[in-house]
């Protein structure tokens, strides 16, 4: 299997993952399968902890995630943490993160409905 960057298959950041209190990426995760995941385990991201960990453009997955996979969430611009700064720039960053509803919504996707019970 050929691994391209483009296919959003560069290595994410264990360590640094770790570091910012996220959970340890599952070995050749994609950008945005691991950022599904931080959301549906009630994580808001931001585009300053993605660069940290070596996921280089949000506005990518963020985009991919919306449109080619349907998944439903909210996003801000809003200041953020710099992990590598050690401060809070003025300048807003794209911030992802899914509500409890969409996060159901989410997880029962493709279930099938039971059957009545008597």
């Amino acid at each position: 299997m050929k691994l391209s960057a483009k296919e959003g298959l560069t290595m994410i950041q264990k360590e640094k993952c770790l570091e910012l209190g996220f959970p340890t990426p599952y070995l050749l995760e994609t950008h945005d399968s691991y950022v599904r995941r931080l959301m549906l385990e009630g994580y808001e991201f931001n585009s300053r902890q993605a660069q940290y960990i070596k996921i280089n453009n949000l506005h990518s997955v963020k985009s991919s995630l919306q449109n080619k996979k349907k998944i439903q969430f909210e996003y801000k611009l809003a200041p953020a943490y710099c992990p590598v700064l050690n401060c809070v720039p003025k300048q807003p960053v794209l911030h992802i993160f899914m509500t409890q509803e969409q996060r159901l919504n989410e997880l029962t996707k493709g279930m099938k409905p039971v059957g009545k019970l008597t």
